[in-house]
């Protein structure tokens, strides 16, 4: 191909250059556990090699005017590492690429010399390329990485590919790392909150028809949501025609009638209240929507800084009031956190079948197929199968061995 060409022309082999470095970062963040050490380890083995000036690790401060350094290398060309805090070294670095990478989850490449990285550290500033790879997935941005490079036009199609990679593991690295934690967490603080002024599908929806609408289970796709919601209230057809149609969702449909309500399914939803949440390291375990105004109760484990996680969700919802919150000396329950017979099992085999009983899956007779269930969920129909079979052995297992 043309970047095949253009990458043996300028004298790089795909094992040892650039392509190959990412490839064996990639590996290694994926089977790592401590975020401090792999921002650490991934500016480190990024300056090692000529091709790179240097790099380091920021994310946005806790009033989103600046960024905080939590790791770098290169010397005088980065910035201060903050080690990881909020309290040492903050930069403002304006509008450069790293913003544009954190606002759209996007890789930003630009040349040293434009006005937008006027603001990079370091005494190499205006010659070069830089780019900016947001650390995530979707709306879920935890942070991004940013690289110095001497040559211009340095970043070619292979290496943002590669960078682009690098980043996604970095963020479903943290991102499990924070599920760990609240699932193993001792305890838990229980939050419960009310947010207002907050535009999402569902409050949209329960404003348009006067009515309340409950969350009854969420699962990740991808980088957006499956949603279960129960509307009292209004009429169901209605609401599920009003969501249906809401830029923010790709398909809504009726799964089942319930004795107090009715069940919507709505797939792909982009929802930042669930981004930030998992972003935070928060578990979301309801919300009820009611005529605009969203009351929320969340689980932060007890080694968090809660004070600090409160602070970032604030920093996207300014209208967050927290009421009143609770330590509870056990481990989180809900509909999002395996507990007990699913100690053990994979999230994916729980999500799927958990997805499959809010879905009415196991209803008799079903409320929803095979098909309709792995469309749902945007996988194929032999691996939805796969997962389900796995889970139910998982459990049967546990009554009768």
């Amino acid at each position: 191909t043309n970047v095949l060409y253009h990458y043996v022309a300028r004298g790089r082999s795909f094992a040892g250059g650039p392509a190959g470095l990412l490839l064996e970062l990639t590996r290694e963040v994926a089977g790592a556990n401590d975020r401090n050490a792999i921002e650490r380890t991934v500016c480190e083995r990024l300056v090692d090699v000529d091709r790179y000036r240097a790099a380091w690790v920021g994310e946005p401060a806790l009033d989103r005017d600046g960024l905080v350094v939590r790791a770098s290398a290169g010397g005088e060309d980065a910035p201060p590492n903050a080690g990881g805090t909020t309290t040492d070294s903050q930069i403002t670095f304006g509008n450069g690429p790293w913003t544009g990478a954190l606002r759209t989850g996007d890789l930003q490449v630009v040349d040293a010399d434009d006005p937008a990285v006027a603001e990079w550290p370091g005494r190499d500033r205006g010659r070069g390329s830089v780019a900016a790879v947001p650390l995530g997935r979707g709306a879920t941005v935890h942070g991004v990485l940013a690289v110095h490079a001497p040559e211009a036009d340095a970043f070619c199609e292979f290496e943002r590919t590669g960078f682009e990679a690098l980043g996604r593991t970095v963020g479903v690295t943290v991102d499990a790392r924070n599920s760990r934690e609240l699932v193993h967490a001792d305890g838990v603080v229980e939050l419960s909150a009310r947010l207002s002024d907050h535009a999402s599908v569902l409050v949209r929806a329960s404003d348009a028809h006067d009515c309340t609408i409950s969350l009854a289970g969420h699962v990740a796709t991808g980088d957006r949501w499956l949603l279960y919601c129960d509307v009292e209230g209004a009429d169901p057809g209605a609401v599920a025609e009003t969501a249906a149609g809401d830029p923010d969702v790709e398909r809504c449909r009726g799964v089942f009638d319930r004795r107090d309500g009715y069940r919507l399914e709505l797939a792909g939803v982009d929802s930042s209240l669930l981004d930030r949440t998992a972003a935070v390291g928060a578990s979301l375990q309801s919300a009820v929507v009611d005529r605009g105004t969203c009351r929320t109760v969340f689980e932060v484990p007890k080694t968090a800084d809660v004070r600090e996680i409160v602070a970032e969700l604030r920093s996207t919802f300014p209208n967050l009031e927290v009421h009143s919150h609770r330590d509870r000396d056990r481990p989180p329950e809900g509909p999002t956190v395996p507990d007990g017979a699913f100690e053990g099992m994979t999230d994916r085999q729980r999500d799927v079948l958990e997805t499959a009983y809010r879905a009415g899956y196991f209803e008799w007779p079903r409320e929803t197929t095979a098909e309709e269930l792995a469309d749902g969920l945007d996988i194929a129909g032999a691996t939805l199968q796969g997962h389900l079979r796995k889970a139910q052995k998982h459990l049967l297992s546990g009554l009768f061995e």
